[in-house]
């Protein structure tokens, strides 16, 4: 379960996906003090959904990394079980999120079949390329292997 602190963190940086801000940063911004705003990061951190980036002397948090302009957007791809639980994802992923985007949901089937071939230009290959996962690591790359 997420708490209202992590969820204000997550919304925090999908807002500002460019910008990498240290925890107390985020805690100014959040208006919290710096030790809950540490203890959420860094379970956030532990279940996959951030990365941390160790820059003396502070703490560096992160979504994604790469060349952004403020005309870049966000591209959320989430891989699901079963077909049937497409819609509801993309209405959560739509509820949780606030900047520019483009929410793709795929079932596990549908992302296994859009990876066959590495040369075609599809998100599942842009996906593999480009990826920072926010969650389900270990199931992500059981995926690539099958």
């Amino acid at each position: 379960m997420i708490t209202n602190t992590q969820e204000q963190v997550l919304q925090l940086l999908f807002s500002r996906p460019e910008e990498k801000i240290s925890i107390r940063g985020i805690a100014r911004l959040l208006g919290k003090s710096y030790t809950l705003t540490y203890n959420n990061i860094q379970a956030l951190v532990k279940r996959d959904f951030l990365e941390a980036l160790s820059v003396p002397p502070a703490q560096i948090i992160h979504l994604k990394e790469g060349i952004q302009t403020k005309k870049s957007d966000l591209d959320l791809l989430i891989i699901v079980p079963k077909k049937e639980d497409i819609r509801e994802l993309e209405k959560a992923a739509q509820q949780y999120t606030q900047v520019k985007k483009g929410i793709i949901v795929a079932d596990a089937q549908s992302f296994g079949e859009m990876i066959k071939n590495s040369k075609e230009l599809n998100v599942g290959n842009e996906a593999i390329k480009h990826h920072i996962l926010l969650y389900g690591t270990e199931q992500y790359y059981r995926l690539l292997k099958t």
